[in-house]
């Protein structure tokens, strides 16, 4: 019932936007849309026929670009940009040949401490990523190409926000030198784990060095690309034709607004 209501929600948001839109495109103002950054987790064996099916949706209305740049699109191709936290086995398995058949760019976020290994943070009970392991140095070193970009999930996938100042700049810059020895690129982008943050986190963010962040506020980022903290909208596999057109074109955007409601009203969630 709650994701029916999200839905409808959604659609009733996209008319919206999709009616302010034609009224500025009528007026000869600038009809520019933002980009929207899609975040997923595992792509196991028996869903990669959904993150297939939901790639083909992409091509069809959407003009894929990396998950930091600001883009100007054609008209009437909304710019989407693919992103994945945990850098687990199988989105190398089943995510990445989709991605490539396509040549969609796409950003993996690693937690640089725990490559090769099982994950051993906390997860929901019903979820898919339980049983997944982190791909290791070499298959990162592999992936990274023109179309993959890596970048720092924190060192061990903690809750960032709730460290003390030595621990975070352990979390934040220290898991950017792993990963940069680890797969002898630079690393310029970094995820928020469970999407955590605070200003004092942010601040250790630019302190390291990285040129954007990302969290899991599913804003679309700012036109102009003055945004440091990008929004995500995540992503289920098991998200229908209709709700995940309208995740890609901007229309969850309401979820920020409504979230600042409850926080104001009822205060912040525990947990």
């Amino acid at each position: 019932m709650k994701r029916r209501l999200k839905i409808v929600i959604g659609l009733g948001y996209y008319i919206c936007i999709s009616i302010r839109r034609l009224a500025r495109r009528f007026l000869g103002v600038g009809t520019a849309d933002p980009l929207v950054v899609l975040l997923y987790h595992a792509v196991p064996d028996e869903a990669r026929a959904r993150f297939a099916r939901q790639m083909s949706i992409v091509s069809r209305y959407a003009q894929v670009v990396a998950a930091d740049e600001a883009p100007r699109t054609t008209e009437g191709r909304r710019a989407v940009a693919i992103t994945f936290d945990d850098a687990f086995r199988s989105v190398a398995q089943n995510a990445v040949p989709e991605l490539a058949r396509r040549s969609f760019p796409a950003t993996i976020f690693v937690p640089a401490g725990v490559m090769g290994r099982s994950p051993d943070w906390g997860f929901e009970s019903d979820s898919m990523d339980k049983a997944e392991s982190v791909m290791t140095q070499e298959e990162l070193r592999q992936l990274a190409s023109d179309l993959v970009t890596l970048g720092s999930h924190s060192t061990t996938h903690s809750r960032l926000s709730d460290l003390d100042d030595a621990s975070l700049r352990d979390e934040v810059g220290g898991s950017r030198h792993l990963l940069e020895q680890a797969v002898g690129n630079n690393v310029t982008l970094f995820a928020f784990p469970y999407g955590a943050y605070d200003d004092r986190v942010v601040d250790a963010c630019r302190t390291a060095g990285y040129t954007r962040v990302f969290s899991v506020d599913p804003r679309a980022a700012a036109i102009d690309g003055s945004d440091y903290v990008r929004g995500r909208i995540e992503v289920e596999l098991s998200d229908g034709a209709l709700e995940f057109f309208l995740k890609i074109h901007g229309a969850y955007a309401w979820m920020v607004h409504a979230s600042a409601l409850k926080r104001r009203f009822v205060g912040p969630s525990v947990g």
